[in-house]
């Protein structure tokens, strides 16, 4: 991790929160086999309940991430929490033996930030988090084959700080390979992953945009960044919906 208080630096230096390495090397030895698998780490910054809610200084992080696991090593999310986001050694893996979810094909990875919602007829104190991942149950990456699909998750709790409801995978994708423009044109891509969704400024629980990263050709081509607007006439992902397209 390394962070800035705006864009055009200064810049910290670069620290070690999360080794994917040690969280996967027990699946490589046990099945004697290795694969590309960075953690993918993103997340939200939640208010720390011992600091000032305008001070994100010390905030705690909620985080998802994903490990390559089973013996056909699938990309499985899990997620982590840290109580002061900017300390390495507050980083924590939270139940590594119980996936958020288990998917078919090679499952999911690249979690997007996390976002939460409330809605009336929630319980006191029940929030819903979300979250797009780029889906991989009909794709394998590290096999050089990237799909250009995602789907939303979303996680029910009691808890602002945890993720301890059990979360629910879209059916249908949020998102997928064709891209279409004002200008009349379609373009489809080879690869499409990497979702965040860009909130707000305004109002933190309405997303405005999803970008992705974008390879309009096979794995030899260059990747670019795409920020697609989210239409007025189509509304954000629910707190329960697993079944519209909303991007």
């Amino acid at each position: 991790m390394l962070w800035a208080p705006r864009p055009e630096g200064p810049w910290s230096e670069p620290v070690m929160v999360l080794n994917s390495t040690r969280w996967n090397s027990d699946f490589w030895r046990k099945y004697n086999r290795t694969a590309k698998c960075d953690s993918n780490l993103n997340g939200i910054l939640l208010d720390n309940k011992n600091s000032n809610n305008n001070d994100r200084s010390n905030a705690f992080l909620l985080g998802l991430w994903r490990r390559c696991e089973t013996p056909d090593l699938l990309t499985v999310p899990h997620y982590l929490t840290a109580t002061d986001w900017k300390d390495p050694t507050t980083y924590r893996p939270q139940h590594v033996d119980s996936p958020l979810v288990m998917l078919a094909g090679s499952g999911a990875e690249d979690p997007s930030n996390i976002w939460i919602t409330t809605t009336s007829d929630m319980k006191p104190g029940q929030v819903a988090f979300h979250a797009i991942f780029h889906d991989e149950q009909a794709t394998r990456c590290m096999l050089g084959q990237c799909g250009g699909s995602g789907r939303h998750a979303v996680s029910l709790s009691t808890t602002q700080g945890t993720c301890t409801g059990s979360w629910r995978y879209a059916t249908v994708n949020a998102y997928d390979r064709y891209v279409s423009f004002t200008n009349g044109t379609t373009l489809r891509s080879d690869t499409r992953a990497r979702p965040h969704v860009i909130m707000d400024p305004t109002n933190p629980q309405h997303p405005l945009a999803l970008s992705t990263g974008l390879k309009e050709r096979d794995e030899s081509g260059y990747v670019w960044t795409l920020v697609a607007p989210l239409g007025g006439h189509r509304r954000a992902i629910s707190n329960n919906d697993d079944t519209s397209q909303a991007y």
